[in-house]
């Protein structure tokens, strides 16, 4: 990440665990994962509303792997509130944010 976002723990671990499942296949997998989801966390403090949204939150589907990152748009800035692997249920991180 080249710069730095607010994130719930919950979605911050959800980030490392993904990156260990990458890492245990190949390193190079896990590196190539890291930089796909730093794109995408830049294009979302830089510009933060150009993602849909989906129940009142954004999301910023990831290219080459089957991740979303869903965010909402606080006051002070961009708040990501999951890593979500598209083969978990769906919207089971709705909870976090209430």
């Amino acid at each position: 990440m080249t710069a730095s976002i607010d994130m719930l723990e919950e979605a911050r671990e959800e980030l490392i665990e993904a990156v260990s499942y990458y890492r245990e296949s190949s390193i190079t997998n896990a590196l190539t994962f890291e930089k796909v989801i730093n794109a995408a966390i830049d294009r979302i403090i830089e510009n933060p509303e150009r993602y849909p949204i989906r129940k009142g939150y954004r999301r910023c589907v990831l290219v080459k792997y089957p991740y979303t990152v869903f965010y909402r748009i606080l006051e002070r800035g961009p708040q990501i509130v999951a890593v979500a692997h598209h083969k978990r249920r769906n919207m089971y991180w709705l909870p976090r944010t209430d």
